[in-house]
């Protein structure tokens, strides 16, 4: 017999629907490239991420693919975390220390499609041209007033997001999507070293947040 209490889906559109009808005014700082603080809601960033959930969606990404990102921590990188995952799509965290051989190897086995970088990390993505999947690079501009171009081929990563239906519906997913995917340096015995890497399902990357939010609140 199935339980009937608090049969909702644990997914990662289930918590931004909440997200943007109970907290939208909520206030989210991050510092840019300049160290100078840029403030904004979390209504302002969780239409900025529905935009780019569709704008993705135009370039042809989706359900399943995998987008990666190399880039620093701040407010843009949050939309991509919400927005990337919320269209279907898995959104891969790049680890900006490793070296440009790693790089290009973990890109290349996740199958990555796209990459969102930085705009002071566009010289280390240089180096994984011709030896990644990608088929979209998008520039996120550094926001410091100077107007350093994209590289040849490459995307705006603003211009995508204006590209994007600011009433762009969500997909239904299921608690066993796939939402994220990460890597960590492996080295097993009698191996060489590697990177293992794992993809997190909506369900457990929420129930992983909410207990990280138990520990600090101190329950």
């Amino acid at each position: 017999m199935d339980g009937l209490m608090m049969d909702y889906p644990l997914t990662i559109t289930a918590m931004l629907r909440r997200t943007e009808s109970m907290f939208r005014h909520k206030e989210i700082v991050s510092r840019r490239v300049d160290k100078t603080l840029e403030r904004s809601t979390y209504g302002e960033a969780l239409g900025r991420a529905r935009r780019l959930a569709s704008g993705l969606e135009q370039l042809g990404i989706g359900r399943g693919d995998r987008v990666a990102t190399l880039c620093w921590n701040h407010l843009r990188h949050l939309e991509a975390y919400f927005g990337v995952p919320s269209s279907g799509a898995v959104l891969h965290t790049l680890n900006l220390r490793l070296h440009p051989d790693e790089l290009a190897y973990i890109a290349t086995h996740a199958g990555d499609v796209a990459l969102i970088v930085d705009q002071s990390l566009v010289p280390l993505a240089e180096q994984l041209r011709g030896r990644t999947p990608f088929r979209h690079v998008i520039v996120v501009r550094d926001d410091t007033g100077t107007q350093i171009p994209v590289p040849d081929g490459a995307l705006d990563y603003e211009a995508v997001v204006a590209s994007g239906d600011p009433a762009y519906a969500y997909p239904e997913l299921a608690e066993s999507d796939a939402v994220m995917r990460s890597s960590t340096p492996c080295i097993a015995p009698h191996s060489a070293s590697r990177v293992r890497q794992a993809s997190e399902r909506s369900a457990c990357l929420i129930l992983a947040k909410i207990i990280s939010i138990g520990f600090r609140s101190g329950l």
